[in-house]
């Protein structure tokens, strides 16, 4: 309880407005549009709309009772269920080849059966590493240990050359072997886990040709390698099997891993345990059986190729540890306008979102197999020249941390908009400038509803996951009222580490906590704090303040009350998440980065301009000149394929010279010709 107060009363600085809770059993929050507005007024308006949101846990790092932990544990019950990072696996891995796809796959349901194959597979396990360990035991490790000698049977290189890396196959072999006849763990996660360690038979099976070549040659003209070959053959274990039918096993194994594997993969249902451990498995076996790339080489390739194939993108795109997500082909719209400017392709990785545009409006949307391995990537790695034609139409428009970003739905159900809510002006480079400029709409073609609604999704969990610090924190996930909720949870010290938190920040309080560390006035300070204690057998004490004031909940009709703490906790996480992005003052702060306008004495954008027909005097004249008294900085279009001057068009600068109270303001905008009939037809006064 001591501890509770003392924190109420250091955040007060900060955050002065107690918030009082809402305790209505069920809540209706409008999130309605006027259609009155201009269009740009009602795409704004609809981007403040809360359709997801994220949460902060802080809890201390402590030695907790079992009655404590049990507390602890029933508030994350509450919270939400964890989202692993996992869960992304299946979208990060899109561009590899999956050993069974789901329209080919053909399950049967016999646990007889399946537990048969299990077996099967169990017991020629034990028979290939009893194969090996003969073959080390008998013949390798004796002949290393006189490989050094001046009469060896073999000498170092030959040696090397004909056994390779035999005995660290049946080392990883030999665990495999041990965990599968324990027993006491899924048998997925066991061949998951083990077969992720093949790594090594890449070298074997790249070099098992020229070993077999070798091993032939000695055999036939290296008499004492015969010999001594000829008498380890006569061990009991030995099985009278030829050598070189021993050398070629690991190679045959390995292909039979993916075929067996895949096997009881068909007999397992989809909901099962060993479901998603045996497919990883089974691809695994069959990526190194096939020697493709490994996760390093294809992922470096992939990016290579990204690079080669958007123009003007930044070296930067190449990362060994980012990942694509997701791929989504739509069409911006002019935020003012509402008409399409162009097509577009968005890549959302695990750390960025990237925007390309294609060559032209109605292009073809994007095969992402085609586009990821090109031709020109996987032929060689050298860079390419930066004059050299770029056959995919994609230039770079912009990219930004995904943590920056925030993604609510259009105006109509085809259209989503990104904006740049917590992007630091401070150190941006010319790469993040496409989102600094506004908000920005973007529209699908309406047989690509599934894919748009599929790719909505991921940005809001990758952008939960990317905010781990280290394993150690964790993320929930929970919808409540409709709306999707993710909370990462952290300790305190890696909380002061997070470059952008959350607009929702929850103590679990249970011990002494320093907030004017923990709170530190920053860009991407909270909003929003709640103190969370639980109270022995009376639940959860709970106590809410904020940064700037928000208007209670009221509601017309009578409400039932409830005294749920989960209701009473999430109900208020909404109505509170609502008031935030209606605030002016937040709305003022998310707005407020710096214009690319130069001049200061702009005037408004021509949608308000013209819509605001009491403060302006509008007279129709025959014809406008330009008088040497006026001179007007225009937008004008440079040539490139920029949008520096497209974007800020609702931002047109005047700048007078010599002018007088009743100055003639000429308006030409020659981007767009229905500024340009405008200007030539109406002659706009200031009011007086």
């Amino acid at each position: 309880m001591t501890y509770f107060k003392e924190l109420q009363t250091s955040l007060q600085s900060e955050f002065p407005y107690n918030w009082k809770l809402a305790k209505e059993k069920e809540i209706v929050l409008e999130e309605r549009v006027d259609t009155q507005l201009e269009f740009f007024e009602r795409v704004q308006q609809k981007s403040t709309s809360s359709q997801c949101q994220n949460i902060d846990l802080i809890v201390p790092a402590k030695t907790r009772t079992q009655k404590e932990q049990m507390q602890l544990d029933q508030f994350l019950n509450i919270i939400g269920s964890e989202l692993h990072v996992d869960t992304l696996e299946t979208c990060i891995r899109r561009q590899e080849n999956t050993i069974i796809e789901k329209n080919e796959r053909k399950f049967e349901q016999n646990d007889e059966k399946r537990q048969f194959r299990i077996q099967e597979f169990i017991k020629t396990e034990k028979s290939y590493v009893e194969t090996l360990n003969t073959l080390v035991r008998y013949v390798v490790n004796p002949l290393k240990s006189t490989m050094q000698q001046k009469h060896c049977i073999l000498n170092t290189f030959k040696c090397h050359k004909i056994f390779l890396n035999i005995d660290q196959i049946l080392d990883v072999n030999q665990k495999f072997l041990s965990d599968l006849q324990q027993g006491n763990r899924a048998f997925g996660l066991v061949c998951k886990e083990h077969i992720a360690n093949f790594e090594c038979y890449r070298k074997y099976l790249l070099e098992q040709s020229e070993a077999q070549k070798l091993h032939a040659k000695e055999f036939k003209i290296n008499q004492v390698y015969r010999r001594f070959i000829s008498k380890a053959r006569e061990q009991r274990e030995f099985k009278r099997k030829r050598l070189q039918d021993i050398l070629v096993e690991p190679v045959q194994r390995i292909s039979r891993y993916a075929m067996m594997l895949r096997d009881i993969l068909q007999l397992t249902p989809e909901d099962h345990s060993d479901f998603r451990g045996l497919n990883q498995a089974c691809e695994k076996a069959k990526e190194i059986a096939t020697m493709a790339d490994d996760d390093q080489t294809r992922t470096a390739t992939m990016f290579l190729s990204l690079y080669q194939s958007i123009k003007d993108s930044p070296c930067s795109l190449i990362n060994q540890k980012r990942s694509l997500i997701a791929h989504l082909d739509a069409t911006e719209i002019h935020r003012v306008t509402n008409k399409p400017t162009r097509a577009v392709s968005l890549f959302l990785f695990t750390d960025k979102i990237l925007v390309a545009s294609k060559s032209c409006i109605d292009a073809k949307e994007i095969i992402l197999d085609e586009l990821l391995t090109s031709p020109s990537s996987t032929s060689t790695f050298s860079f390419p020249n930066t004059s050299s034609k770029n056959e995919k139409g994609l230039k770079f428009k912009g990219w930004a941390d995904i943590e920056s970003m925030s993604l609510v739905n259009g105006l109509t159900e085809d259209s989503l908009i990104l904006s740049a809510s917590k992007l630091q002006t401070s150190n941006m480079t010319s790469f993040e400038k496409y989102f600094s400029k506004g908000l920005r709409l973007f529209s699908v073609k309406s047989n690509m509803l599934n894919k748009l609604q599929q790719f909505k999704d991921l940005f809001q969990k990758t952008k939960a996951l990317v905010k781990q610090c280290e394993f150690a924190d964790r993320t929930f996930y929970k919808v409540w009222n409709g709306v999707p909720t993710f909370c990462n949870l952290y300790k305190p010290e890696n909380y002061k580490q997070v470059l952008y938190k959350n607009d929702t920040a929850v103590v679990y309080v249970d011990d002494t906590l320093d907030t004017d560390r923990l709170f530190s006035h920053s860009y991407t300070s909270p909003w929003i704090v709640c103190l969370i204690q639980a109270q022995d057998m009376k639940g959860f004490r709970f106590h809410t303040c904020t940064r700037t004031h928000f208007p209670r909940y009221t509601t017309a009709k009578a409400a039932t009350t409830t005294i749920d703490f989960e209701s009473i906790f999430w109900n208020n996480m909404s109505i509170l998440d609502q008031r935030k992005r209606k605030s002016t003052e937040y709305t003022r702060k998310q707005e407020g980065r710096p214009r690319p306008v130069s001049h200061r004495s702009s005037i408004p954008s021509i949608g308000k301009l013209f819509s605001d027909v009491d403060q302006l005097k509008v007279r129709e004249t025959p014809a406008i000149s330009i008088g040497s008294d006026t001179s007007c900085s225009m937008i004008e279009d440079d040539g490139h394929d920029d949008d520096e001057d497209e974007e800020e068009i609702d931002y047109l600068t005047i700048k007078t010279t010599h002018a007088s109270m009743d100055s003639k303001i000429l308006l030409e905008d020659e981007m767009h010709e229905q500024w340009e009939a405008l200007a030539s037809k109406y002659e706009l006064i200031k009011p007086s």
